[in-house]
């Protein structure tokens, strides 16, 4: 759980497809008593509920076959520790807020905005499409609990559209700005954080 007692998004994530974990855990009385980590649980049923509604929207075979990778060398006991790759949960994306009931503030059409989070990063991005096949990807990386002395500054961006990876870096202040062309709908995106040393943040955004 998180230092002020909270629970990590893996162990939501694992209530979302068993319920009955909760029991199992032995953590009902914090859960019960949590307000924080009961909105979070219904937030991703939300989404998880609009998704996979959602005909349009695969998950690419590649990125669930390094998933299940990353999750059966974990279980097996096998998980390297010269590698830390976590996988983000998106939380807001602007075109399925009025979709999934979630007010949120007009923007332009050709802007698209998406917030993510893992276990230690929160991420938010802007799509900025007003040039058709000049997208840029602008956005900030932000440590969810300041103070885990992690290293923004240099962090390398990579965004991968299909067989296209383009590449930006992150300033001091956690921004960065990526250009990458002309997107096609169909083609989901995938952007990845790579810090010094093992650590690693994916994403994957929804065409």
């Amino acid at each position: 759980m998180h230092a002020e007692g909270h629970f990590e998004d893996d162990f939501l994530m694992r209530l979302l497809h068993d319920p009955d974990e909760l029991q199992r855990s032995g953590r009902e009385g914090h859960f019960n008593a949590c307000e924080i980590c009961r909105d979070q649980l219904e937030l991703y049923r939300r989404i998880q509920s609009f998704l996979q509604r959602e005909s349009d929207f695969a998950v690419p075979a590649g990125w669930l076959t390094r998933m299940v990778k990353m999750f059966e060398a974990k279980e097996g006991g096998k998980f390297s520790t010269t590698s830390s790759k976590t996988f983000g949960w998106l939380l807001f994306d602007s075109l399925l807020a009025d979709a999934a009931g979630i007010r949120a503030p007009a923007r332009a059409a050709t802007e698209r905005h998406l917030i993510g989070e893992s276990a230690r990063f929160r991420v938010d991005l802007l799509i900025e499409s007003a040039d058709p096949d000049h997208v840029v990807i602008i956005g900030q990386l932000v440590e969810r609990r300041p103070g885990d002395d992690c290293q923004l500054a240099g962090a390398i961006v990579e965004v991968t559209v299909g067989e296209d990876a383009f590449s930006g870096e992150v300033n001091s202040t956690g921004e960065f700005i990526v250009p990458v062309g002309r997107l096609t709908r169909g083609r989901p995106m995938e952007i990845q954080f790579r810090f010094a040393g093992p650590l690693s943040v994916v994403l994957l955004i929804p065409s």
